[in-house]
């Protein structure tokens, strides 16, 4: 056994590979998009009906996002802007979607699952 594991640490690349930097600048361009970076587009911020913590706005009917994993939540935005998802008043959420791209909602969907 101790052979085999010394075979592994030998091994060039051996292991899952460090994406932490990645996830770190996903996570900060979906906290300023969710923030801030929507607004440049003419478009309301997230925080802006979800609240800054996601919890939503129970009186408007606004949802409580923060308890959403991160493929849901990117798949319910790309559903939202194709139209494939239709119940939000007035389609404020497919306006919002249609001017995001899709790095902009894998980094949204990164940052608002990790606010769980």
């Amino acid at each position: 056994m101790a052979e085999l594991s010394l075979y592994f640490e030998s091994q060039n690349g051996a292991g899952p590979p460090d994406n932490s930097d990645t996830e770190d600048e996903e996570y900060e361009r979906g906290e300023l998009t969710y923030n801030e970076r929507i607004t440049s587009k003419g478009l309301p911020t997230c925080a802006g009906c979800h609240g800054i913590d996601g919890k939503g706005i129970q009186e408007a009917e606004i949802p409580n996002i923060s308890n959403f994993r991160r493929p849901y939540i990117e798949i319910q935005l790309k559903n939202f802007r194709s139209g494939k998802r239709r119940n939000d008043p007035n389609q404020l959420m497919k306006h919002v979607t249609e001017g995001l791209t899709d790095d902009e909602i894998s980094d949204l969907s990164l940052y608002i699952n990790e606010m769980q």
